[in-house]
């Protein structure tokens, strides 16, 4: 990333609210957790914006640690997304494609969905589609097109390829986050059963 970039990107990150912990990358349109003490009142998007926390403070007593055969002599806390997780992660793989594992996976015949949550700022779904079409030797079985939820609702967008001997199809969840089936559980309970049924 460019100095340029870098300084545009922590621009928008403290203007957007992000940086102050005002707004989530993961869903832009749910509400943040403002006391994890209190219980949330998911009513408004029926997500409980304090979720993580709650699940942090379950993880981490003692008794749950011994039930789920935790190490011992690990010190802890458990964290999601911890900074000494990324610390340690190798930035070269973020860089990898997958791109090579799907093609393998649809020469042999097998059908891939890849779908990304339309409110994600984590992995937008611009950036998924983008690397979607990087993949060569696609042959569009259906354009760009709306599909239907259980409810008669847009449940996001779709598009297929033949590619090889299997089919590669990108969808959106309307509405949805990093975490889809969090954020839009009917829509991803749709999406699957349509692609599984498909199949």
């Amino acid at each position: 990333m460019s100095d340029e970039c870098a300084m545009l990107v922590n621009v928008w990150m403290n203007q957007s609210g992000v940086q102050s912990g005002a707004l989530s990358l993961y869903d832009y349109y749910t509400d943040v957790c403002l006391d994890p003490a209190l219980s949330e009142d998911p009513s408004n998007s029926g997500i409980d914006a304090c979720s993580g926390s709650h699940t942090k403070m379950y993880l981490n007593q003692k008794a749950v640690q011994r039930a789920l055969h935790v190490r011992k002599e690990w010190q802890g806390p458990w964290e999601e997304c911890s900074q000494a997780l990324n610390n340690a992660y190798s930035c070269s793989d973020t860089l990898d494609s997958m791109v090579p594992l799907y093609r393998a996976l649809l020469e042999r015949g097998k059908d891939v969905l890849v779908y990304s949550g339309d409110v994600d700022g984590v992995v937008p779904t611009l950036a998924s589609k983008r690397w979607v079409e990087t993949m060569d030797g696609k042959t569009v079985v259906e354009e760009w097109q709306s599909w239907f939820g259980s409810n008669g609702q847009i449940g996001g967008w779709k598009m297929r390829w033949k590619v090889g001997v299997g089919e590669l199809t990108f969808a959106t969840v309307r509405g949805a986050g990093h975490q889809v089936p969090t954020f839009q559980s009917q829509r991803a309970d749709d999406l699957f059963s349509w692609f599984v049924g498909d199949v």
